[in-house]
């Protein structure tokens, strides 16, 4: 009886071990996915020069380099303070970037993308932009916070770029809606529809906004998913707002410091310096990978 609970143990010991090491690996494969896209859209920012300096973002992009990644590229969107700092595609169809990056790697990440049934490079008046939630506060799961009158006020406003003009996104309105809502319209035939996507935007809004828009602007509309439920999305409408002269002006002679200071620590460097161990760069992965895991926690914790 002895010799059979002994036997009994060790199996339940084995059992629990093999459980352990199976949830441990599916785990790490979780964060690893992550760690994944956030390296790539960081190699893709680089590569953009999608920076900012001296608390001044110029929105000065590589347009070339990215149209050479990938030409389905329309344009650049950006958020001071938070991890938002994305291309913008648009595919032959609204399923593609659902689960590949920009590089068109295969990640549940995704890519943020544009409607692929409406006019395309923002023609239309409401042009719509899907993008993922992702548990580590990834790619649009930022505009959930936007619930909070409080966040709001610290982000009034987005960037966004394209190859031939440069915008602020005027936040108008945030909404929790149903996935098939009319949030979601892309074809207006008159003023009249134009007013009625106004309408139901202000009456959706769950915040105070300091915007508002009218039917000679154009929106921009962000959708991610909600987790709680399966139907509604979350939503956040901006209005696109030209930049002025003056601020293209400054931006333009920041840049311009920005490539100046990029010259003089290139010359300082060696290329000793430039080197980096294999062992370095798996420390940095592993750690990053950890820091991941810890924000897929928070993340949890915030819903």
């Amino acid at each position: 009886m002895k010799k059979f609970k002994d036997y009994l143990y060790k199996l339940i010991i084995i059992i629990l071990l093999v459980i352990i090491s199976i949830s441990g690996f599916q785990l790490y494969k979780s964060l690893a996915k992550y760690y994944k896209a956030r390296t790539q859209y960081n190699n893709t920012a680089r590569v953009a020069g999608s920076t900012k300096t001296s608390g001044i973002y110029t929105g000065e992009l590589d347009w070339d380099s990215l149209m050479a990644q990938n030409s389905d590229a329309r344009a650049w969107v950006y958020l001071d303070g938070t991890i938002i700092n994305y291309p913008i595609v648009r595919g032959s169809d609204n399923s593609f970037y659902l689960t590949h990056m920009f590089n068109k790697a295969y990640n549940g990440a995704g890519t943020l993308f544009m409607d692929a049934n409406a006019p395309d490079n923002f023609e239309t008046f409401n042009t719509v932009v899907y993008g993922h939630h992702m548990k580590d506060g990834s790619m649009l799961a930022t505009i959930d916070k936007y619930k909070s009158q409080e966040f709001y006020e610290k982000h009034k406003q987005l960037e966004l770029i394209t190859p031939s003009a440069k915008y602020h996104l005027k936040v108008i309105g945030f909404e929790l809606v149903d996935a098939t809502s009319e949030a979601y319209n892309y074809y207006f035939g008159s003023e009249q529809d134009k007013q009625s996507l106004l309408d139901f935007t202000a009456k959706n809004n769950v915040i105070n906004t300091s915007d508002q828009a009218t039917v000679n602007d154009k929106l921009l509309t962000f959708s991610t998913c909600v987790y709680a439920t399966g139907d509604e999305r979350y939503v956040l409408v901006t209005k696109m707002v030209p930049w002025t002269e003056e601020e293209l002006e400054v931006a333009k002679k920041e840049e311009e410091n920005k490539a100046k200071l990029a010259m003089n620590e290139a010359k300082k460097n060696t290329k000793g310096n430039g080197d980096k161990s294999n062992s370095g760069k798996a420390g940095r992965s592993f750690l990053q990978t950890v820091k991941i895991g810890f924000d897929v926690f928070k993340e949890s914790l915030s819903k």
